[in-house]
């Protein structure tokens, strides 16, 4: 355990690992890109949901591993975006009404899971909402939008897109 600013607390992280057959609870005393390194290996791949600290980032660096941003903490960039720089509030306000969407949309998905019928229809409007975030996010006037909004000010936050076609 790690001990904090105050001598008698300790704090531990715990690391969460998730395969289709299995789940994995690892106590570490770091947040450091050492643990999921270690759990993962060198030859790993695939994707990992992270909250944007700083050594997630290593992961995606040092193999083929593509970080997910949780949407949560996206949809939190947008509105900081909106107040600094008036020109992008349109535009940020626009992905808070996206990503609010996929919770909206994902919440009834869940809602029918055991009613096969329904369930195709909600799972393809889903799929549906996360293609147009991707195809906005990539192309158009949209896409030039967002590059001028990202590169607005140097004093801005990191960036809101990361990969906001991929949740998971």
């Amino acid at each position: 355990m790690a001990r904090g600013r105050d001598p008698l607390v300790w704090y531990v992280f715990l690391w969460v690992f998730i395969s289709e057959s299995a789940a994995l609870y690892i106590l570490e005393p770091s947040r450091s890109a050492k643990v999921p390194k270690e759990h993962f290996g060198e030859d790993a791949e695939g994707f990992l949901n992270v909250d944007r600290y700083i050594a997630c980032k290593s992961m995606a660096k040092d193999c083929n591993i593509v970080l997910v941003y949780c949407r949560s903490r996206v949809l939190r960039d947008f509105p900081t975006v909106s107040n600094n720089w008036p020109q992008c509030s349109d535009w940020a306000m626009e992905w808070v009404a996206l990503i609010g969407n996929l919770y909206h949309l994902s919440n009834s998905w869940l809602e029918v899971l055991e009613l096969p019928g329904s369930y195709a229809e909600r799972d393809e409007e889903l799929r549906r909402a996360v293609d147009e975030i991707a195809e906005r996010k990539n192309n158009g006037a949209q896409g030039r939008k967002n590059a001028t909004c990202l590169q607005a000010d140097s004093r801005q936050p990191r960036q809101p897109l990361g990969r906001l076609d991929c949740f998971r």
